[in-house]
């Protein structure tokens, strides 16, 4: 079970929880489903070793990311999926603004690396460092899209955009 010493405490770790989710279902909406309008897609049949190694980090991610809501508290999941709920108009508005392409792979690890490492009122929890781990963010899933040929453009943008916005 996961305690929190402080009232802050709870409310970053929540932010936090809210940003884990987005990434996480990002990088595996780009796992499993091909979208034509406004996004880079990798060629799954031309990049076959680049795609597998990223869907091993996504369902890394996706276990790391179920084993620390297993640990949370009723009240903390309940909070969190209202926050989900609340910012989803956010998102599509911020998302739907751009009229550029992106990669949700580079999208997905925009939004775990700033979110994560963002200006905050107290450490981060020790259960979600793994979701910020520049070695799997940057070492494997970055480094995988840019061998496919998808360079980082917008996406660190409408990251920003996005987690400025987000408030508990």
């Amino acid at each position: 079970m996961i305690v929190h010493p402080s009232v802050k405490h709870r409310k970053d770790f929540i932010i936090d929880m809210f940003i884990v989710n987005l990434g996480v279902v990002t990088l595996d909406l780009a796992m499993n489903e091909t979208f034509e309008d406004g996004t880079k897609n990798i060629h799954r049949n031309k990049f076959r070793k680049e795609v597998k190694k990223i869907r091993e980090v996504s369902e890394y991610l996706q276990e790391k990311r179920e084993k620390v809501l297993d640990m949370v508290e009723y009240k903390d999941l309940r909070t969190i999926d209202y926050k989900t709920k609340g910012l989803g108009k956010t998102f599509i508005d911020v998302v739907a603004k751009t009229d550029k392409d992106c990669s949700l792979e580079l999208l997905a690890v925009c939004f775990l690396e700033y979110g994560l490492k963002r200006k905050r009122k107290t450490p981060l929890n020790e259960h979600l460092k793994c979701f910020c781990d520049v070695s799997i963010l940057f070492k494997v899933i970055a480094e995988n899209i840019e061998k496919a040929g998808i360079e980082i453009s917008y996406e660190w943008d409408i990251a920003k955009e996005f987690i400025d916005k987000v408030k508990y």
